[in-house]
């Protein structure tokens, strides 16, 4: 049997969403390589099927010397892929895909799959949209972590789109039915919001700090590590913003542990295409764990919190804590949590779509060969 190839950005441990190709494969008996960048040169003692790139790399460093080190990961990849012949090739982000477009049309047309989870500025150059619009498609499906994407990415009837979500498909059956919101009542309790991931969007952060700090009954929390993190603590001290505190980065498996103890999840950032047409993680724990979630009006976060009633949808101007206060006083419950339940069962369909489609390429091509 021929094997998957999955050339990922980083880690696993960095990119989660690569997991559920990795355990769909494992499930299926397919056979993989996982060929990452390991970026830190932190991963070492490695399972038999994945190959490592190990050059150190920075997200501070300049765009010309971010090309460059981009280049050597491509050619690594392509000498790889001449050494090996695989059934198909999974590529990660915008910007890989575009260094491998002339490899891949070559030698993968219509066995490679293009996984899009963030817009890239590069986007806006001419010519490398439309190798994108290429790659796109020639690939055999094209896979984006959010609908909102096609508000940037081409459209015609070519290009063929499938939503996987940034959450363990596993998850999703475990906690559709299984948790419930813990209640807050503003005349008892202090409010304690969590912002946990990957700590950017500096600009949003402060707006949010300037909105919500030194309130009475309310507390903040960032847990992650990430461009904003140093800036946000600076910030905090020049600002004599007491109610805030930072724990720094944690191991994803107690992620979970962390968020139970908060009422709700800050997931306000700031207006850009990314930011307004993207799904955060932590929009998915919002939901498993019954949290209601803080986002930004005109954002495709804010049109899915308010259709299926997750949480308080604001924009700058608004009064932060009191809106918040308010929507706590009416809060129900049963409508939440089956606000919850149809978001991630809508969820769990498009990821068996997924699933579905991710295992026929591979048995397609297999009976091809």
């Amino acid at each position: 049997m021929k094997r998957v190839l999955l050339i990922g950005d980083s880690h696993i441990d960095y990119a989660p969403y690569i997991k559920n190709y990795t355990d769909l494969l494992e499930q299926s008996n397919i056979p993989f390589h996982l060929l990452f960048w390991n970026r830190y040169s932190d991963y070492v003692d490695l399972p038999d099927n994945y190959i490592s790139y190990n050059q150190f790399t920075e997200d501070r460093y300049p765009l010309w010397k971010k090309g460059v080190k981009v280049l050597g990961f491509a050619r690594f990849v392509k000498k790889h892929l001449k050494r090996n012949d695989y059934a198909y090739v999974v590529v990660f982000t915008i910007v890989h895909a575009l260094f491998l477009y002339p490899y891949l049309n070559r030698h993968y047309s219509g066995r490679f799959i293009y996984d899009i989870r963030d817009y890239s500025p590069i986007c806006r150059i001419g010519f490398l949209k439309i190798i994108m619009g290429r790659l796109i498609t020639h690939s055999a499906f094209t896979v984006t972590s959010s609908a909102g994407f096609l508000k940037w990415l081409p459209s015609n009837k070519e290009c063929r789109y499938i939503v996987s979500h940034n959450i363990n498909y596993a998850l999703l059956g475990k906690y559709i039915d299984a948790h419930s919101a813990i209640s807050f009542n503003n005349t008892k309790e202090t409010m304690k919001v969590l912002t946990i991931g990957k700590i950017a969007y500096y600009g949003s952060q402060v707006t949010f700090l300037n909105k919500m700090g030194n309130r009475d009954g309310v507390e903040l929390h960032f847990a992650g590590e990430g461009p904003a993190a140093e800036p946000l603590k600076q910030y905090v001290v020049d600002n004599a913003i007491k109610n805030v505190g930072f724990s720094g980065r944690y191991a994803k498996c107690d992620e979970l542990s962390i968020v139970e103890p908060y009422h709700m999840l800050n997931i306000w950032l700031d207006h850009s295409i990314n930011a307004d047409t993207c799904v955060a993680n932590r929009f998915y724990l919002s939901a498993i764990l019954r949290k209601p979630m803080i986002v930004h009006r005109n954002t495709y976060q804010g049109y899915l919190c308010s259709l299926y009633g997750l949480g308080v949808v604001l924009d700058e101007n608004d009064d932060f804590y009191n809106i918040i206060i308010q929507w706590w006083n009416e809060f129900d419950y049963q409508r939440y949590d089956s606000g919850c339940k149809r978001f991630l069962s809508d969820v769990q369909t498009e990821m068996k779509l997924f699933n579905t489609e991710v295992t026929r390429l591979y048995y397609q091509i297999e009976q091809k060969c």
